[in-house]
């Protein structure tokens, strides 16, 4: 699917046509991968926190956690944010 991916945007770039969803239809179906993960207690939850959640489940002492980056955060492309326009 990459290499589709990649013709696609060559195509795109020289004002070509290209149909993707054909070319994704001619590619096999990944198989499953198998993990040796078992979720337990010990291994804790496969849940994805986000935020104020992710933070109050850490445990630490004596440290203020302050995040770096919040996904929620971060304008997507195409968007960008005030401070991206100033100069």
């Amino acid at each position: 699917m990459t290499a589709n991916r990649d013709q696609a945007i060559w195509a795109a770039a020289q004002g070509k046509p290209f149909d993707l969803a054909a070319a994704d239809a001619k590619t096999t179906p990944l198989p499953k991968i198998k993990t040796n993960y078992r979720p337990s207690h010990k291994n804790g939850t496969t849940k994805y926190l986000y935020g104020a959640e992710a933070l109050a489940s850490f445990t630490t002492s004596g440290v203020q956690n302050q995040p770096l980056c919040l996904r929620k955060r971060i304008p997507q492309p195409g968007q960008p944010s005030p401070n991206h326009l100033r100069q």
